[in-house]
């Protein structure tokens, strides 16, 4: 369960300035720090690390796998079976940071949480643009 500290800081909103939605604009992508507290990459870190972990088990044999899926075992949309995870995915400080540096019109697709999905084909909309959230001073 979540802690009503780590819920107030999903819900909360991490402005952008105006420096940083031009440089976005203009390179495409954005590195942010300090986004998120300590106490939540903690939680996250743990929750996401024990998610990956017990799906970690569940990978096909590998003579069913082709030659990728040998080398490379990927897990999707964690948030769809974690609603933990879900939280964090969908926050509303996420979302402002990712319509913040996209513009407006993207604000439509987010509130539906499977409109970004079904837009391309099981990749999140947002992939092509990159907003990279360091923790800490990295």
């Amino acid at each position: 369960m979540i802690a009503t500290s780590i819920r107030q800081e999903l819900k909360s909103e991490y402005p952008l300035t105006h420096e940083q939605i031009e440089y976005f604009q203009k390179h495409r992508y954005l590195k942010i720090k300090n986004v998120f507290s300590k106490s939540v990459l903690d939680y996250y870190n743990k929750n996401i690390g024990a998610k990956v972990a017990e799906k970690s088990k569940e990978k096909p044999k590998p003579d069913v796998r082709d030659t990728y899926d040998k080398a490379f075992l990927q897990i999707f949309n964690l948030w769809r079976e974690d609603g933990d995870i879900r939280e964090l995915v969908f926050s509303k400080r996420l979302a402002g940071i990712a319509v913040g540096a996209h513009g407006n019109f993207r604000r439509t697709y987010l509130p539906r949480p499977g409109a970004l999905q079904r837009r391309r084909r099981g990749h999140h909309a947002l992939a092509c643009r990159p907003i990279l959230l360091a923790a800490g001073d990295r």
